[in-house]
């Protein structure tokens, strides 16, 4: 765990996950799902948002700023955070924590996240997440190598989001802290190739003295857990 110590200047908050996967199966999923010219209709994507499909080498590849697809500001209050469970979208990006996951989670991205993003740039989400959850055994048995990484931080008007406050949330409960951070940063990553197995890296760092937050809503959080639950990833970091 690392303690943020240097001062916040500004407002800004950032989501991304990035993902590479060398497997033919997948490979071969993905190109079947390219859409027609005639069905195209091609947008404008972010600088850091894309899909490339590298047949040659069967692989992969995805960039993918997730910020406006895991939460929006404005309205929202504490019934809404009682309804947050494991599914909620602030979560959408983060890795398997061991390869038997990896189809499970690329479905739950691409179908929560994915449907601008594929459409733009020619794909059709319905048959890539249908083949995905038909032919999740094939794509394991003969991925070679699979990296997934997922980044969120947030700090001054990042506490208008729900994702940020869960987040905080989560950090100050791990810390056992009578406050909820100002800045939080969450930083996992998975890893895999055929020699060397598989890995998990999770780590969190946070800044903020009580009385620091502005709250959103009059009532207190709820005690019961909300979004993902990383107790077991940090506690096997920490040992």
């Amino acid at each position: 765990m690392k303690i943020r110590t240097d001062f916040v200047t500004n407002s800004s908050s950032s989501n991304y996950v990035t993902i590479s996967i060398k497997s033919p199966k997948l490979t071969e999923i993905m190109c079947a799902a390219r859409l027609s010219e005639e069905e195209r209709e091609p947008g404008k994507l972010g600088c850091w948002d894309r899909l490339v499909i590298d047949e040659a080498e069967q692989i992969v590849k995805l960039v993918w700023g997730i910020s406006s697809i895991i939460s929006d500001g404005g309205d929202w209050n504490m019934e809404d955070l009682e309804q947050t469970d494991e599914e909620d979208l602030v979560y959408i990006g983060y890795p398997p924590a061991s390869l038997s996951d990896l189809p499970k989670n690329l479905v739950r991205l691409l179908k929560e996240g994915g449907e601008y993003y594929l459409y733009q740039q020619g794909y059709d989400l319905t048959k890539i997440c249908s083949a995905l959850e038909k032919s999740g055994d094939d794509i394991l048995a003969d991925t070679e190598s699979a990296d997934w990484s997922y980044e969120t931080e947030g700090y001054g008007e990042a506490s208008l989001f729900k994702w940020f406050w869960i987040l905080s949330k989560m950090i100050a409960k791990k810390e056992n802290l009578d406050y909820f951070p100002s800045f939080a940063y969450l930083s996992s990553s998975f890893h895999y190739d055929r020699e060397n197995g598989e890995s998990f890296k999770g780590e969190y760092s946070y800044d903020g003295n009580e009385g620091d937050m502005t709250y959103p809503f009059e009532d207190d959080f709820i005690e019961e857990d909300m979004g993902y639950s990383f107790e077991d990833d940090f506690a096997e970091d920490e040992e």
